[in-house]
């Protein structure tokens, strides 16, 4: 949709130009109202977006106490529980999982925690994924809708022509959308790369059955 949203963009700003032109009319201030240009805030030459994630699989000897425990120990660093779950199997036992944003700080102290609670780990893994670039290319997107509805206001608030008002209206509530979208974007980067993603998973041991003939 951003493309036809540009396009549309475009065309009707070249078609309100025309027509104030071809009529002669000068654009009038409006009282109380005053357009400006966006000007986006800068962004630092070194800032990193940084999202931190770990996934740790551990065979423990009681899951849902390992579980209890762990909840525990992530609401006193500080994290938030996002989902946890056990459940049990008659042939293979029990199991839990549990999905957690904590602060970045506290990732290896928790999973040092886990790692006391486990007879084995079976898998430890930790990711750094580095989205400033994406973060830069939505903050500077952002930007540009936000001078591009200031432009359409300015020009709804100045045209004698009620359908060109009309239209100018509906494709400014269209890039208000976009505008949100974009603004819940960066919040996502922001909000992630200030809490860590963990997820755990838990398995009972299980000690082998010897079947006598």
């Amino acid at each position: 949709m951003n493309k036809w949203i540009t396009i549309l963009v475009i065309s009707l700003l070249v078609s309100a130009c025309s027509a104030q032109a071809n009529t002669g009319l000068v654009p009038e201030k409006t009282p109380g109202i005053r357009i400006q240009a966006s000007t986006p805030t800068p962004l630092p030459s070194d800032l990193r977006v940084i999202i931190k994630s770990s996934s740790v699989s551990l065979i423990v000897e009681d899951p849902a106490e390992a579980l209890s425990v762990l909840e525990q120990a992530i609401q006193d660093a500080g994290g938030d529980i996002m989902s946890a779950s056990s459940y049990t199997y008659p042939e293979s036992g029990t199991y839990a999982n549990l999905n957690a944003k904590v602060p970045p700080e506290s990732l290896a102290e928790l999973r040092q925690a886990a790692h006391k609670l486990a007879i084995q780990v079976a898998n430890d893994s930790i990711y750094n994924t580095d989205v400033t670039k994406e973060y830069k290319l939505a903050h500077e997107k952002l930007a540009r809708l936000n001078l591009a509805e200031e432009h359409l206001w300015g020009l709804i608030t100045t045209s004698k022509d009620p359908d060109l008002v009309e239209s100018l209206t509906l494709l400014r509530e269209l890039l208000k959308i976009d505008i949100e979208n974009v603004e819940s974007e960066l919040l996502r980067y922001e909000q992630d790369s200030l809490r860590a993603n963990l997820d755990i998973t838990l398995t009972e041991s299980i000690e082998p059955q010897i079947i006598l003939e």
